[in-house]
C-alpha cells in the first residue's frame, strides 16, 4: 500500500437509498455505521465500491432485466448518481468523483499537479495507487480482502477452487509468476497449433505422393498394354465396310485424338436421335389405333343443325311458358277482384230473399262466390295449358342437352385427329432431317423406320472404336508423360521428407513447451503454497479467536493442480480426532460465514504492501453469537492499528461494544460513529459522534444530527 492513504470524507447524492446529498466524515482510523436494517447502511458501502470500481456486481446479478436501474435513487429518476470520496495520499489531497447510472459511469480525479484525470486514465491511476498492478486488479483486491458484504460473505468459500487460487496468488503478489505461467500456456497453444499445421502439411504431402504413385503405376500399365494405331485403324476400316449398307462415314488419313473423340460423341448422339424418333413413331402408331373414326363434315354439320334447332325449340317453349304464366296471373287477379266485390256486396243483402222470402246465409253465399271465381273455366284451361307447356320445356331442355353433348363429342374427336395429324407431320419432318444426316445412306422416312434400329447399333459400334482410337493416339502422343510423372513423384517425395522433418521438430518443441507449462504450474503452486504458509497461521489465529465450532478448531487451504490449473480448497480440521471436512458441508450458515470472515481478514492482513489501506465490513456480525462477537471486537482493535477500518452493524448492543473496544487509545487514533435512526424518501436520517484520543478521557461527544 502507499506510505499513506486515508479516506477523509464521503458525499453521496441520488445514489441508491440517498435522494438528497449527504456527507460523512471518514477522517478516523475506525468508522462505525449502526442502525436498524433498511436505513441505508449498505448503500454507504455500495457507494464506496461504486466510486472505486464503477460497478456493483452483487446488484447487477440480481436484476431481472438490464434496463432495471440499480444505481440511481428511485426518487431521483432521470438523473445521474454522484459519489465523491476525498482521500489523502502521501500528504496530498485528492477528490474522486464518479457520476453515472445503470448504463455506465465516469470517474474524475481532481487534485493532481497536472490537473484532473478522467475515465479510463483515472481508473488506471487509481489501480496503480492502490494495488501497484495492472489495470483491473483493484476489483480482485477489493473482492478478496478489501470489502466484505453480508450477502456475498459466503462467496469467499463458494468460489471455484481455481478462482480462489487465482485470488490468493494475486493477493500474495505472484502476478509475475502467474503471467509467466500464462505465457507458457499461450506459447504451448501456439506451438501445438504449429504442430497441427505441420501434421496437416505432412498429410497433404503424403496425399500428393500417393496420387503420383498411382499415376505412375497407371502410365506404366498403359505402356505395357498399349495397342498400335495401325491395328485400331484396321479395325475401324473393317467395321465401316461391314456396315456400309447402313452408314457412310469418311475417315481422314490423319486423325487427332480430339477429332476421334468428337466424332465418337457425334455418332452416339445420332444413334440416340434415331432411337428417340423410332420410339415416338411407335407411340403415334399405337395412338392412331386407339382413336375412334373421325366425324365426317356432313355428320358434324347435321349435329350443329340439331343443336341449333334444339336451342330454338327450347327458347320458343320458354317464351310460351312466360306468356301463359302472365295470362294466368291476370285471370287470377281478375277473379280475386270479383270475389272481393261480391264479398263487399253481401252485407247489402237483407236477411231474407225479397222474391221468395227464403232466409239468406251470407257466409255460405260468400264461400260459394269465392269458389266460383277461382274455379272458372278460363282459369282451369290456362292452368292446364301452362302445365303442358312446362312439360314441353323440360323435354326441349333434355333434347338440347343431348344435342350439345353429341356435338361436343364430335368436336373432341375432330380435335384429337387434328392433334394426331400435327404430331405425325412433325415426326415426318424430324425423320427427314435424320435421313439427311451424312452418316446415313437412307433417302426417305420409310427407310428410317425399317432400318433405323440397325443403323443406331452400327453407329454405336463405330463410336466405340473411335473412342479406342482416341485412347491409343493419346497414349502414343504422351510418351513423355511417364517420365514427367516419375520426376514429379521424386520431387513430391523430397517435399514429404522435409514436411516430416518439420513435423518432428514441431512435435519436439510442443513436448518441451508442455513440460515448461506443467513446470510453471507446479512452480507457481509451490511458490503459492510457500507464501501462503506465512499467512496460514494468521488465518488459524483469527479463526481461533472467533471460534465458531466446538470440534473443528483449525481452518486452512489445500493447494493443488487440477486439469492443469491451480486450485485452492478450504478445509476445516479437528486436531484431536484427526478429521478434516469442507466447511460448506459440515458448518451451519453462521459458522461458514465466520470461516469466510477469517479467510477474508487474514488475506487483507497478510498481503503486506500488496493489501489495500482499508477494510470495509458491511454487517459481518449478523450470524455471530455473543462469544464470537467478543472475539471479533477484540480483533477489530488490531485491524484498526495499521489501516482504516469501516464497518457496520444493525445491532445496538454490538455497536456499543464496538464503540468501547474501538475507543482511541493511542496518539492519532480517532473513532467515528454514524447512527442511522431512520429513513424517508429524502434518504437516511443520521446522527454522528466522534472521539479523538485524549489521555484520561474516553467520552464521546455529539457533533451533529441530520434528517
Amino acid at each position: 500500500m502507499p506510505s499513506e492513504f486515508w479516506m477523509r470524507s464521503l458525499t453521496i447524492e441520488s445514489f441508491r437509498g440517498f435522494r438528497d446529498s449527504a456527507s460523512f466524515d471518514l477522517d478516523a482510523s475506525a468508522i462505525i455505521f449502526t442502525g436498524p436494517n433498511g436505513t441505508g447502511k449498505t448503500s454507504v458501502f455500495d457507494a464506496l465500491q461504486w466510486v472505486l470500481l464503477g460497478s456493483i456486481k452483487r446488484l447487477e446479478a440480481l436484476r431481472a432485466r438490464s434496463t432495471v436501474e440499480h444505481v440511481v435513487s428511485r426518487f431521483r429518476e432521470g438523473e445521474r448518481a454522484r459519489v465523491s470520496l476525498v482521500v489523502d495520499i502521501d500528504g496530498q489531497e485528492f477528490t474522486l468523483t464518479r457520476t453515472g447510472d445503470r448504463r455506465g459511469s465516469s470517474l474524475e480525479i481532481a487534485g493532481l499537479d497536472g490537473g484532473s484525470l478522467f475515465g479510463g486514465l483515472a481508473s488506471d491511476w487509481l489501480d496503480s495507487v492502490l494495488v501497484h498492478s495492472e489495470p483491473g486488479s483493484l476489483s480482485v483486491a477489493l473482492a478478496t480482502c478489501g470489502l466484505l458484504q453480508q450477502d456475498v460473505m459466503r462467496s469467499v468459500l463458494e468460489a471455484k477452487p481455481a478462482e480462489r487460487f487465482a485470488h490468493i496468488s494475486a493477493v500474495l503478489g505472484l502476478g509475475d509468476l502467474e503471467d509467466f505461467e500464462q505465457q507458457a500456456k499461450d506459447s504451448l497453444k501456439e506451438v501445438n497449433d504449429r504442430k497441427s499445421t505441420a501434421d496437416r502439411l505432412v498429410l497433404a504431402a503424403r496425399g500428393t505422393v500417393d496420387g503420383l504413385e498411382e499415376r505412375v503405376e497407371l502410365l506404366e500399365n498403359r505402356a505395357l498394354t498399349r495397342a498400335s494405331v495401325e491395328v485400331v485403324r484396321t479395325q475401324l476400316a473393317q467395321l465401316l465396310d461391314d456396315h456400309s449398307r447402313l452408314v457412310a462415314i469418311d475417315v481422314p488419313k490423319d486423325i487427332s485424338p480430339q477429332f476421334a473423340i468428337e466424332d465418337s460423341v457425334r455418332l452416339r448422339r445420332l444413334a440416340e436421335g434415331l432411337e428417340s424418333y423410332l420410339n415416338a413413331h411407335r407411340r403415334l402408331v399405337e395412338e392412331r389405333h386407339d382413336l375412334t373414326p373421325t366425324t365426317s363434315d356432313d355428320d358434324y354439320e347435321r349435329l350443329q343443325r340439331e343443336e341449333s334447332n334444339a336451342v330454338a325449340a327450347a327458347d320458343q317453349a320458354a317464351t310460351e311458358v312466360e306468356t301463359l304464366a302472365e295470362q294466368l296471373r291476370v285471370a287470377e287477379s281478375a277473379a280475386a277482384d270479383v270475389a272481393r266485390l261480391a264479398s263487399a256486396a253481401l252485407p247489402l243483402l237483407s236477411e231474407r230473399c225479397p222474391v221468395c222470402d227464403q232466409a239468406i246465409e251470407q257466409a255460405q253465399v260468400e264461400r260459394r262466390l269465392i269458389a266460383l271465381s277461382s274455379e272458372s273455366d278460363t282459369l282451369i284451361q290456362l292452368r292446364a295449358r301452362l302445365a303442358t307447356k312446362r312439360q314441353e320445356v323440360s323435354v326441349s331442355a333434355s333434347e338440347l342437352n343431348r344435342a350439345s353433348e353429341a356435338l361436343a363429342g364430335a368436336q373432341r374427336n375432330r380435335d384429337a385427329w387434328t392433334t394426331h395429324g400435327e404430331q405425325v407431320s412433325a415426326s415426318a419432318e424430324r425423320g427427314q432431317k435424320l435421313v439427311n444426316e451424312p452418316a446415313l445412306i437412307g433417302t426417305d422416312v420409310d427407310w428410317l423406320i425399317e432400318q433405323g434400329a440397325l443403323a443406331a447399333d452400327s453407329l454405336r459400334e463405330i463410336a466405340a472404336v473411335y473412342e479406342r482410337y482416341s485412347d491409343v493416339l493419346t497414349e502414343n502422343q504422351s510418351t513423355g508423360e511417364l517420365d514427367r510423372a516419375r520426376a514429379e513423384l521424386a520431387s513430391a517425395g523430397a517435399a514429404l521428407s522435409l514436411r516430416q522433418e518439420e513435423a518432428a521438430a514441431a512435435s519436439t518443441r510442443a513436448s518441451r513447451m508442455k513440460q515448461l507449462a506443467e513446470a510453471s504450474s507446479e512452480a507457481r503452486l509451490a511458490v503459492t503454497k510457500s507464501r501462503f504458509e506465512a499467512i496460514e497461521p494468521l488465518v488459524s489465529d483469527i479463526y481461533r479467536r472467533l471460534d465458531p465450532h466446538p470440534a473443528f478448531k483449525g481452518l486452512g487451504f489445500e493447494h493443488d493442480v487440477h486439469y492443469k490449473r491451480g486450485t485452492s480448497t478450504a478445509v476445516v480440521s479437528d486436531p484431536i480426532a484427526g478429521v478434516e471436512a469442507d466447511p460448506l458441508i459440515v458448518f451451519s450458515a453462521s459458522q461458514a460465514n465466520i470461516a469466510a470472515l477469517s479467510y477474508f481478514l487474514a488475506m487483507g492482513l497478510g498481503a503486506g504492501d500488496r493489501s489495500l489501506p482499508f477494510i470495509l465490513l458491511d454487517d459481518p456480525l449478523q450470524s455471530m453469537d455473543d462469544v464470537n462477537v467478543l472475539g471479533f471486537a477484540d480483533l477489530c482493535r488490531f485491524l484498526r492499528s495499521n489501516r482504516q477500518l469501516i464497518l457496520s452493524t444493525h445491532d445496538r448492543r454490538f455497536a456499543n461494544l464496538l464503540r468501547r473496544k474501538l475507543d482511541p487509545r493511542s496518539e492519532g487514533d480517532r473513532t467515528m460513529v454514524f447512527e442511522f435512526t431512520g429513513w424517508d424518501r429524502r434518504g437516511p436520517i443520521v446522527k454522528s459522534d466522534s472521539e479523538d484520543f485524549q489521555p484520561g478521557s474516553r467520552s464521546f461527544r455529539l457533533l451533529a444530527s441530520s434528517a
